[in-house]
């Protein structure tokens, strides 16, 4: 499948043009390829802030709406059918088609489902909608509300092979498709990525494929604007008129003061704050026509020989980097600016024959390219193999040594744990931060709580190995991490995660689970509507919020706590929870509750009553202590039930009746004549062979008639 997958992908990509990108140095002594485009398409960004995100979720050959994103969708091992408007595009495996975010589009399987990957950009990075969110990119800021070229790139990476990294107009999402392959960006440690995991990339990087076979790697990026043609309207034909001789309007000059500010320059000091020059600010001039240009070392720019006329003067700044403000004066002294329709344009009104000088203000929202205050303190355990959660910061106390982490923002790093599990970013900007792992191993996940110094939650769980984090500026946050069995994160995952919260969902396990032995891995069906009670000196405590599958206590202070499982339904045969199994003296479970550990999650779990499937008279749970079949009611073939030989005869159910020759059902225990079978049926005593004692054994009596469990007289 995997060589299918390359094969196909290496073939899309030589049907396609390529993109330029920074080529390698031939100092850095490893071949390299490019990456080629494979699905491109405009749409409209988010306004305000938007990040990237990777979804997974199934189709079926009756079909699934996808998120309601632009982006693309990948058929990572291929049978997909993409449905937009009148367009039908197929995919096989590692390929993509772009899709605009239209409610109206759909995913089909073709044959079998088939796992969907969806790449697009989202307004926030919420969890919520279609399918599972594997990876969410800290945010950005739109600046621009134009329409934009959104491009997917695709390469073959083989080992020890480098494709760089595509910059755009906003940070560029890279999945690993197939194989594996590490980041590299300067002054950065390498992030190692596989197959299924994505990271946002901002400014210059690389990937170098790594595997002993060939990595296939793809890139979403974000073009530049495009002015897309407006309707036009028939024109009339004009009236014959007799000619005149029309003066000619002079053409006029728009000149561009760019001035950057400090961060945060509130708009009354623009005037003052703002004195050094801002060079290298990319300028668009739209109207009757389109002209760029990018401001001199000193700030300026003009655009000369323009008509009379109103047109859009737009400043391309960096993504998440600033915001700006402009004053346009004509020659007469009059103001010529209006406000535009996105954050970093103005309409500008040019009479003719006049020079309209526009101050431009670059004020930044944050630190990003000054040196920041803000830092992140991560601290990272182990819980065991088999956990099955209480209180981490107490039962998960191994340090994850030499861990590699990456935090994705606008100020980006990269470090690994120290001997004690702890690492630190510093002068960080203020910004959403995206921060992950590659050091886990299979079926384990991370759980991440961040807070400030006042104890506020500044973190955001995504998936196993990323979590969100909001960094406010000055801010000093603390993380802890905690590795633990992928079972149990997805408990975790989704509860408070405030100190003193105590969370208890409701777990049944399989018929048979052993009771003491029970954990999350084992008993992942949920049970809904249990009644449960928490008591504190024999005060109920209610709930903060009760689920079908769960109840949440929140602000709980240190103490010792009960927790009652109110009015168990018929057919439960245990009842476990965390790791203590039913009940303390007045039938409840004990719970000490430390709130500066952090957040509790004790599963309760239920154990239903073990039935007896053969119908012999003896459950299940006995038959497997006895060693019999619990599916045949006559586990020695002796033609005698199991329970029969239990209760009735007192024989051995696993050692069959028979006589030294063999056959089935012929021992006479008590040498009456009867054999111990038809004893059996006929309730008499197998080892005596008068069971009545009235002098005529139990084989004469019933020759004769008379009832063998009656004395005759």
């Amino acid at each position: 499948m995997h060589a299918l997958r390359r094969m196909m992908i290496a073939l899309s990509l030589l049907m396609l043009a390529s993109v330029g990108l920074v080529q390698p140095t031939a100092a850095e002594g490893a071949p390299a390829v490019d990456m080629l485009v494979i699905a491109q398409g405009v749409g409209k960004l988010p306004p305000g802030k938007a990040s990237w995100q990777l979804r997974a979720y199934e189709a079926d050959p009756a079909g699934i709406a996808p998120q309601p994103q632009a982006g693309f969708i990948i058929a990572p091992a291929g049978g997909l059918l993409t449905e937009t408007g009148s367009t039908y595009v197929s995919l096989g495996a590692g390929q993509g088609a772009y899709i605009p975010g239209d409610p109206a589009s759909k995913v089909y399987a073709m044959r079998a489902p088939a796992t969907v990957w969806q790449i697009g950009l989202s307004a926030s990075s919420s969890t919520t909608g279609v399918g599972t969110v594997k990876y969410a990119g800290s945010p950005f800021s739109v600046t621009t509300d134009q329409p934009s070229q959104i491009q997917l790139l695709a390469a073959t990476v083989p080992s020890n092979t480098l494709v760089y990294v595509p910059t755009g107009t906003v940070p560029t999402l890279v999945v690993v498709a197939d194989g594996t392959a590490r980041l590299e960006r300067p002054g950065q440690e390498p992030f190692l990525m596989t197959a299924g995991q994505a990271t946002v990339v901002r400014g210059d990087g690389q990937i170098r494929g790594v595997g002993s076979t060939p990595a296939l790697v793809m890139a979403a990026r974000v073009g530049e604007p495009v002015m897309l043609p407006t309707s036009l309207t028939p024109t009339p034909t004009p009236t014959a008129i007799p000619p005149t001789i029309a003066p000619v309007a002079a053409a006029s000059t728009i000149k561009v003061i760019a001035k950057a500010c400090p961060v945060n320059t509130p708009v009354s000091m623009l005037g003052t704050a703002c004195t050094q020059p801002a060079g290298q600010i990319p300028m668009v001039l739209s109207g009757g026509s389109t002209a760029r240009g990018t401001t001199a070392a000193d700030g300026s720019l003009s655009f000369a020989n323009v008509p009379a006329g109103t047109y859009n003067l737009m400043a391309e700044l960096p993504g998440d980097f600033v915001k700006s403000f402009a004053s346009c004066i004509a020659t007469d002294g009059t103001q010529r600016a209006t406000n535009g329709t996105g954050l970093n344009d103005v309409t500008v009104s040019v009479p003719a024959g006049s020079t309209v000088t526009c101050t431009w203000y670059t004020v930044p929202e944050d630190a990003r390219g000054e040196t920041g205050t803000a830092g992140i303190d991560l601290f990272v355990t182990r819980c065991p193999v088999g956990y099955m959660g209480v209180q981490l910061a107490d039962d998960c106390t191994d340090p994850v040594v030499d861990a590699m982490f990456q935090l994705d923002g606008i100020t980006p790093q990269s470090g690994r744990t120290d001997a004690s599990g702890a690492m630190r970013f510093t002068n960080l900007a203020s910004d959403d931060y995206s921060l992950m792992t590659d050091a886990l191993s299979a079926g384990r996940g991370l759980y991440m709580i961040c807070r400030t110094d006042d104890s506020q939650v500044v973190s955001t769980t995504i998936d196993v190995r990323t979590a969100e984090i909001a960094v406010a500026e000055g801010a000093a946050v603390s993380c802890r991490a905690f590795a633990m069995d992928e079972a149990l994160f997805r408990y975790f995952s989704t509860m408070p995660e405030e100190n003193g919260s105590l969370t208890v969902p409701f777990l049944f396990c399989p018929q048979g689970s052993p009771a003491g032995e029970l954990d999350v891995d084992g008993c992942d069906q949920l049970i809904e509507d249990i009644s449960l009670v928490l008591l504190r000196d024999g005060q109920v405590i209610p709930p903060t919020s009760v689920e079908s599958t769960r109840a949440i206590w929140e602000g709980l202070t240190d103490g010792r706590y009960e927790v009652v499982a109110d009015g168990v339904r018929v057919g439960i045969t245990a009842i476990q929870l965390g790791d203590e199994r039913c009940c303390n003296a007045s039938g409840g479970f004990d719970l000490k509750v430390n709130a500066a550990m952090g957040p509790v999650l004790l599963p309760l779990y239920f154990v239903p009553v073990v039935p007896d499937q053969d119908g012999d008279g003896v459950d299940d749970e006995q038959e497997m202590a006895l060693g019999t079949n619990p599916l045949n009611p006559d586990s020695d073939f002796d033609g005698m039930d199991d329970g029969a030989e239990l209760t009735i005869t007192g024989t051995d159910p696993t050692n069959g009746l028979s006589n030294d020759f063999g056959i089935a059902g012929t021992r006479d225990s008590d040498g009456d004549g009867l054999a111990d079978l038809r004893e059996a049926q006929l309730m008499t005593d197998i080892n005596e062979a008068d069971t009545d004692e009235d002098g005529v054994d139990d084989y004469t009596e019933l020759v004769n008639g008379t009832d063998p469990l009656a004395a005759d007289n």
